[in-house]
């Protein structure tokens, strides 16, 4: 009776795939049955969104390496060896690894620190906008312009982050001019009176309207006025369209540069 040794290697690599396969197959629905129940627990004690995407995210990195190792331990591999040899050369992939390292740190400082929420309007690294969506390597903003910024969670902690929307209230700050032979003390209550009339600007505080500085062809005014974080850029461009015409229905000049010519004969 002749045996096929070439039938038997087949065979036998055959069997050690399918039972891979079989392995990674079971761990990975394993893997996803604890995702899932991860999930709702979390959903249950009302954990904040941001925060809850950034530990599902960190326990699947978990159970992805988790799930290899069983693979390849469940086929005979010596993953001993593995873990002696990766321990070896931990400081190279370290140093390989620092600046994806420093995000994960930096993500997991920007979550434990919660200086800001999805939802929140922020600016850091000269990107402002709305936080989509905090993950294990970066941050997602949406723009004003709509456009998807990611900003490396290394870069959160390094820089200074301004959160224009957990106070729930902003300043607007505008400034006008007007021409030097006009009322001062006029143009300063019929802005003052302007801006009350938007239902958004807040009587207290009240609108601040005074003489900021004196240029070559105008008296500059700093006019100030409080809203809802919300409501701030309706009521900034709002407050600008009408502050030309308030101007003009009062008699007030708003001067424009001009360039006085001598000639000598």
């Amino acid at each position: 009776m002749l045996i096929n040794l070439g039938s038997i290697g087949f065979m036998r690599v055959l069997s050690v795939v399918l039972s891979a396969l079989v392995y990674f197959i079971i761990a990975f629905i394993i893997m996803k049955l604890l995702s899932a129940a991860l999930k709702r627990i979390l959903e249950k004690f009302k954990v904040d969104e941001i925060v809850s995407k950034f530990i599902i995210s960190l326990v699947k990195v978990v159970l992805w390496v988790v799930t290899i190792l069983i693979t390849l331990s469940a086929i005979g591999f010596d993953i001993s060896s593995l873990i002696t040899v990766l321990a070896t050369c931990g400081v190279a992939i370290a140093l390989a690894l620092k600046d994806s390292l420093g995000n994960i740190a930096g993500g997991i400082l920007v979550i434990t620190s919660k200086n800001f929420e999805k939802g929140d309007f922020i600016e850091v690294a000269g990107k402002a906008g709305v936080v989509q969506e905090v993950g294990l390597l970066y941050t997602t903003i949406l723009t004003p312009d709509n456009q998807t910024v990611t900003i490396p969670n290394g870069a959160l902690t390094t820089n200074s982050v301004s959160n224009y929307t957990r106070e729930g209230t902003r300043r607007v700050d505008m400034d006008f001019g007007i021409a030097y032979k006009s009322d001062i003390a006029k143009a300063k209550e019929v802005i003052s009176a302007m801006a009350l009339e938007d239902e958004r600007v807040f009587k207290d505080p009240a609108p601040f309207v005074a003489v900021d500085k004196y240029e070559d062809n105008a008296v500059v005014f700093a006019f100030r006025v409080y809203c809802n974080a919300a409501d701030y850029w309706g009521v900034k461009f709002d407050l600008q369209d009408k502050v030309k015409d308030t101007l003009a229905a009062n008699g007030i000049a708003v001067p424009s540069r001009h360039l006085d010519v001598t000639v000598e004969k």
